[in-house]
């Protein structure tokens, strides 16, 4: 039993709206800071917590200082480069499921549910873009 937390607009840290920041065990006490309007959280009692690992990932790598996807040190070192495998599709949820995260920041997914919001991203070296691509749940 996996509970995400998803970036619910555009981060100044890098992430993107839908991006999971984060996956807990069910039942996990979520701090007051991961709530709305940065954050929501979406319980999936379907998918383990490993599979939901799976879908964020650190990448540690070379950057260059004022690159908005990398965090630095003071002597403008990186220190880490978030990304994430998938995204969830926030606008492709069903009706009730999107009006949940808007008024209270909180809902429950059920797999199949997750498996049509959460698409893998995929990099586009052509345009140098990110482009949301299939289905990562298995």
């Amino acid at each position: 039993m996996a509970e995400f937390l998803v970036a619910a607009r555009d981060l100044d840290s890098g992430y993107r709206r839908g991006d999971p920041i984060t996956v807990q065990v069910d039942g996990h006490v979520w701090g007051n800071a991961e709530t709305l309007p940065d954050f929501y959280i979406v319980k999936v009692p379907s998918v383990t917590v490993t599979l939901g690992r799976q879908l964020v990932a650190v990448l540690y790598e070379d950057a260059q200082p004022g690159d908005r996807e990398f965090e630095f040190d003071v002597e403008d070192r990186i220190i880490r480069r978030h990304r994430v495998q998938a995204r969830m599709v926030i606008d492709d949820l069903p009706n009730p499921k999107q009006r949940d995260l808007t008024e209270s920041g909180i809902t429950t997914l059920s797999y199949g549910q997750a498996k049509q919001a959460y698409k893998a991203l995929l990099y586009n070296r052509a345009t140098d873009t990110v482009e949301v691509g299939g289905e990562v749940l298995p």
